[in-house]
């Protein structure tokens, strides 16, 4: 699952599980903290004021993730 996340309730990670959240914004926020949330239920966190657009495609082979920007361009999870 990704989600478009513009919440860090624990309650919501925990529910959804998702694999990929993406947010948009300015970074204005407290992003170790969001992090954490998603990522202590196993999630991936990408943020488009670091990573630029985020482009996640959905086929046969999977779920891909493209960040414009920084590292881990063009993941594939299953």
């Amino acid at each position: 699952m990704v989600l478009v996340g513009q919440c860090h309730s624990p309650g919501l990670a925990q529910w959804c599980a998702p694999r990929w959240v993406v947010f948009s914004g300015d970074g204005r926020w407290n992003v170790p903290a969001i992090n954490a949330t998603y990522e202590s239920v196993g999630a991936k966190t990408l943020h488009t004021f670091d990573r630029g657009a985020i482009q996640v495609r959905i086929d046969p082979a999977g779920v891909r993730v493209d960040p414009t920007l920084g590292p881990g361009r063009s993941r594939l999870c299953d």
